[in-house]
């Protein structure tokens, strides 16, 4: 078996290889495309409870995501946390408004990706929040569009601006976002959608031929900023492709998540 440890500056992941794949990337390193890769098992010398500053890219594009605070409610680290005792990093949210969350460098409008696929693997502490905790998206103002819940307390559906021009509705989910899973979105030139867990039909899944690509030049994770929501949850691993995954990279990347946290995708 191979064991997380530091060899340098290189990180070695075991849940990458028994998937098949990469130390360098959540899946086999045939996967191209990969541009930003935050992962919770990848923190060092960190204990529980400890707040992050730096949240590091291991992506090797240098992307590290800068924890941000509103009030003194940095993000934190958590050991066993996340899926399958793994380690998991904890958003809160205060309630006069306030909350920690990721700032990113503006990598998005200089990239100017036709099309791409993110997954985050994340879970809120409530679904749907309080009226007056709605909670951000996992991955927040990185569209061009304005106003993103995930989920709304009014009708507990998922608004969602992820490389667009024009938000999303995407409806109240089956599953509930109050547990672990993966949310994944893509978009692309007339093609938007949005899984949770890799359903391909049902309620699970949204999708919509009408999109018109755009980015956001100022990244956020787990504060969307227009109004002022953060997210009340832990996230684990979030990772960012500039290109739509083919059904083998898709399957890869499956694989590796079944593996690292339990999941049956």
């Amino acid at each position: 078996s191979i064991d997380h440890r530091d060899l340098g500056s290189m990180i070695i992941n075991p849940y990458a290889y028994a998937a098949g794949g990469s130390p360098f990337g959540p899946g086999p390193d045939t996967i191209t495309g990969l541009q930003l890769w935050l992962d919770a098992y990848q923190i060092e010398g960190l204990s529980t409870g400890d707040q992050i500053t730096t949240w590091s890219d291991e992506s090797g594009n240098g992307r590290n995501a800068t924890g941000a605070v509103m009030n003194t409610l940095k993000p934190t680290y958590r050991a066993t946390d996340g899926p399958n005792s793994q380690p998991a990093v904890r958003m809160v949210r205060s309630d006069n408004g306030q909350g920690g969350y990721f700032t990113l460098p503006d990598f998005l409008t200089g990239l100017a990706a036709t099309s791409a696929q993110a997954f985050s693997v994340v879970k809120i502490d409530t679904d749907p929040p309080g009226a007056f905790a709605q909670a951000a998206p996992p991955l927040a103002d990185w569209g061009s569009a304005v106003d993103e819940y995930y989920s709304f307390p009014g009708d507990s559906g998922i608004y969602d601006a992820f490389g667009s021009t024009v938000r999303k509705t995407t409806g109240a989910p089956a599953t509930s976002l109050a547990t672990w899973l993966v949310y994944e979105e893509r978009t692309a030139s007339g093609a938007w959608s949005r899984r949770i867990n890799a359903a391909t039909t049902g309620a699970n899944l949204f999708s919509t031929g009408t999109n018109t690509v755009g980015w956001g030049s100022a990244p956020r994770i787990a504060l969307y900023t227009a109004g002022v929501r953060f997210m009340n949850g832990l996230v684990a691993e979030v990772f960012f492709y500039n290109k739509l995954l083919d059904a083998t990279e898709y399957q890869a990347i499956k694989d590796y998540l079944n593996s690292k946290y339990g999941f049956s995708l």
